[in-house]
């Protein structure tokens, strides 16, 4: 090979992005997520029945708001949660309250 000679032209393209490793957590059926501009409401009746409390991830899902919304709400009074081994939970029967209290609000 010719030392002068110029290397073949590499065609520039997007960098594979791995996948995601799969979460342990269950997906929530017709759960929207923060970016979903549909006005779809999300189903918070997906959970099995004997799940009692979940974490903000999970609540936020469910609600289709972002976390820090959530934490907002915590903050501020209007949605109860308690803290169990560091980690916020929030009541199932909470989120269906919540949600009925800005229905009428």
């Amino acid at each position: 090979m010719d030392e002068n000679a110029e290397p073949p032209a590499v065609e520039a393209t997007p960098m594979d992005t791995p996948p995601r490793p799969e979460t342990a957590r269950p997906a929530l059926a017709n759960a929207t997520t923060p970016h979903d501009l549909s006005g779809a409401r999300p189903d918070i009746t997906a959970l099995p029945v004997n799940v009692l409390a979940v974490d903000l991830d999970t609540a936020a899902q469910m609600l289709g708001v972002c976390t820090a919304t959530i934490r907002r709400e915590i903050d501020r009074g209007r949605l109860r949660a308690v803290k169990i081994g560091g980690i916020f939970r929030i009541r199932v029967a909470e989120l269906h309250a919540y949600l009925k209290r800005q229905e009428s609000a």
